[in-house]
């Protein structure tokens, strides 16, 4: 878990035709979000200043409240029920006082979360909390320095127990604004004290100003740390750089500097910076858009995108806003979290969600707009991602009180779809819900009127391990919807239309699909609109073949006996129990099984291979006259000794004893087509059909069992042992069947 938090940024001079620019995109569009308020809103509250997550759990800070005293403060959590937002806790600082701005930065890992005052007396304060149930409880408040003005509070981190202040205002030697980081940890005894405080080394270059610890992101041991004016080169002032720390036994190291390629001067790299671990995101708000790019913006803002990779930390990508505007601070907060990359553009009025797609591009989203379509609301002056839900502060909204605040909720359904196809976003069986209002248009269906006047539409993919028939309909929008499905993105070699509809019979202006797919084929279905239209869509998909088999549940097993079998196994579930002793990694959970029942017809050894199947398929065999349970483990089990890598496995058997056979996948594998043989022979192999006598009936039986793996493909007649079923099986069984009968098994 991390959060962040950075230092609103002193802004460059915006004219009054750029700020009328800016605010023509401004106007309320879906997607619809949540809306969250403080009861009783009060003058200047600023509900929503600052954001942070825990899981489902939103804190929310109001930094102008006036709780305890006049703005001094305060902040609230809620958790989601239903189609509503619950306010759960309030939380207020013990010795509350006027003007400390209690909530201006808050740091979220439940149950614990740091809190700052940056009004706080004369440096500011950082307040650490504990839940316990619904109560927050002051732990202690730490002001990390003793130099006045130096604004503690406005820039905090955690991951754990583990908390990271900003100071970037501190002076360190006799380099005003140098800026420095310090490090809180949780005892043992549930204190917290200092650990560690970072910032740069004065006689290595001249820091005065930097302002190291604008802004920081922790994750894990993982510490990024904003310095947005320092700088490589008098040509180039106020550039910008980060730098990367990670927690070792001497605490956090420095790992890596991260910079522009190419500076550019007054960009303010590392004003913003988030981490999920994998991915570093550092924003530059003030970088001007340059004429290669796509024509000179100035301060239109960037986000440079870092990949670890190697031991080192590697250029990624540069994101843009897709409708860049100049002095639109692009980037002026990130958030970062599962292939997701969340940008904040306030002086827009603005959120925009990128998407890390197959190809390894960072593609543009559902941009995020204020729903009220109010002018000076701050929207997007903080934002929050916890992977699946993003808050959007609006603190200046005068919807409560002149500006009281309020704070906007996007669940993920809303916001992640692909703009284009080749960001398409792939689906299962479900319900997904968006918005096109601002997508572009990339494609087009041979319904739904001229192409030139559909409206924009929207991507998504559809592949399975199995073959099928899918439906899909739009039913729930709210625009007249054009719905079709291509093999391939437009522009494709060889993409055709599989399926189209404009207005299906029954439906109204919705539209419904059905198509027969095939197993491991991809399919891209486009939801775009009729004569422009765009707005709300629902989009339903509904897997025909979607049921899982019956013999799905070891209650419920297929009977079987010798034999060949060919069933399928993708859409069954699997997990419980894992099994040990058949796999070199130790317990492993089987995906995708499917059980038989299988009793045995003489007293002997029992055969069964997969050898045929079009998958990673594993085998167990349990002798309990019960389903397993945790620790029951199976008296036979492989996971790949045919040269495929399928199972084959031997083991013994009591005449009319019940055995129950697990078939499935090896963990991370899909399911797939199975062949199942099973063989058994009594104490004597030539007896093949186990009737307790040698003669010709076992020739026969014999060759019938030869034949079948043959064209099965499986290891049922190897009697050879030789790992394959050709001639010298016949010749093996014929010399055992005669030895058998002029002398006795």
């Amino acid at each position: 878990m991390f959060t962040s938090s950075t230092q609103r940024t002193t802004r460059p001079f915006i004219s009054a035709a750029a700020l009328l620019a800016l605010a023509a995109g401004a106007a309320a569009a879906c997607p619809t979000p949540h809306t969250i308020s403080i009861a009783s809103p009060g003058f200047n509250d600023e509900a929503g200043a600052a954001l942070a997550w825990s899981g489902a759990s939103l804190m929310i800070g109001v930094p102008g409240r006036d709780a305890a005293a006049a703005n001094a403060g305060a902040v609230y959590t809620f958790l989601p029920g239903g189609f509503t937002w619950t306010q759960r806790a309030e939380i207020l600082a013990a010795d509350a006082a006027p003007g400390d701005g209690f909530g201006a930065a808050v740091a979220f890992a439940d149950p614990y979360a740091a809190i700052g005052a940056p009004g706080r007396g004369d440096t500011g304060s950082v307040y650490f909390f504990e839940r316990t149930g619904n109560t927050w409880n002051q732990v202690t408040r730490v002001s990390a320095t003793s130099e006045p003005g130096a604004d503690v509070g406005r820039v905090l981190a955690i991951s754990g127990s583990t908390v990271a202040i900003g100071v970037p205002k501190k002076t360190i030697g006799q380099h005003p604004g140098a800026g420095a980081v310090y490090l809180y940890q949780r005892n043992v005894n549930g204190t917290w004290g200092f650990a560690q405080q970072l910032n740069e080394d004065p006689a290595l270059e001249p820091i005065a100003g930097d302002r190291f610890g604008e802004a920081v992101a922790l994750h894990g041991d993982l510490l990024v740390v904003g310095v947005p004016t320092g700088e490589d080169t008098p040509a180039f002032t106020d550039h910008g750089y980060a730098r990367v720390y990670r927690r070792g036994g001497d605490g956090f190291t420095h790992e890596q500097r991260l910079a522009m390629p190419a500076p550019v001067a007054n960009a303010r790299f590392g004003a913003a910076v988030a981490t999920d671990g994998e991915f570093i995101a550092v924003g530059a708000p003030w970088r001007g858009r340059l004429a290669s790019e796509g024509g000179e913006l100035p301060a239109a803002g960037a986000v440079y995108v870092y990949r670890f990779d190697g031991g080192q930390w590697v250029a990624d990508g540069v994101v843009f806003a897709p409708d860049a505007a100049a002095y639109a601070a692009f980037g002026d907060s990130v958030e970062l979290r599962a292939g997701r990359l969340v940008v904040g553009s306030p002086e827009s009025k603005k959120a925009y969600i990128f998407r890390r797609i197959p190809s390894g591009v960072w593609h543009p989203g559902a941009v995020l707009t204020d729903p009220t379509g109010a002018n000076n609301s701050g929207f997007a002056r903080a934002i929050a991602f916890n992977g699946d839900q993003v808050a959007v502060g609006a603190p200046a909204d005068a919807g409560f009180g002149p500006t009281g605040g309020r704070t906007f909720i996007y669940n993920r359904p809303n916001f992640d779809h692909g703009d284009d196809c080749i960001a398409a976003v792939p689906v299962s069986q479900g319900v997904y819900t968006g918005c096109t209002d601002g997508a572009t248009l990339d494609g087009s269906a041979a319904c739904g009127g001229p192409a030139n006047a559909q409206g924009p539409d929207v991507w998504f993919s559809w592949t399975s391990p199995c073959s099928g028939t899918l439906h899909v309909d739009t039913v729930g929008s709210a625009f007249d919807t054009v719905l079709s499905v291509h093999s391939g993105c437009p522009g494709a070699p060889g993409s055709t239309q599989i399926a189209c509809s404009n207005d299906a019979p029954g439906l109204g202006s919705a539209s419904r699909v059905q198509f027969n797919y095939q197993a491991g084929q991809v399919y891209y279905i486009r939801l775009g609109g009729a004569d422009g239209a765009s707005g709300d869509y629902t989009l339903n998909v509904t897997d025909g073949d979607g049921e899982p088999p019956a013999n799905n549940d070891c209650a419920t097993p297929q009977v079987v006996t010798d034999g060949v079998f060919a069933f399928g196994t993708c859409r069954a579930g699997g997990g419980f129990p894992t099994i040990s002793g058949c796999s070199p990694s130790g317990a492993i959970s089987l995906g995708h099984d499917v059980w038989f029942r299988y009793t045995a017809p003489s007293t002997g050894t029992a055969t069964i291979d997969l050898c045929g199947s079009n998958f990673p398929a594993a085998v167990a065999v349990y002798n309990l006259g019960r389903c397993p349970g945790l620790i029951d483990q199976p008296v036979a089990c492989d996971t790949g000794s045919c040269p495929g890598g399928q199972a084959r496995v031997e083991f013994a058997i009591v005449e009319g004893s019940e055995y129950l056979i697990r078939v499935g996948s090896l963990p991370g594998a899909a399911g797939g087509s199975a062949v199942m043989s099973i063989a058994s022979g009594s104490a004597c192999p030539a007896d093949w059909n186990g009737d307790g006598s040698v003669n010709s009936n076992d020739i026969s039986t014999f060759l019938t069992s030869w034949l079948d793996s043959v064209q099965a493909g499986t290891l049922g007649a190897d009697f050879s042992g030789d790992g394959a079923v050709n001639s010298n099986d016949i010749s093996a069984f014929l010399t055992a069947w005669l030895g058998a009968v002029q002398n006795g098994c």
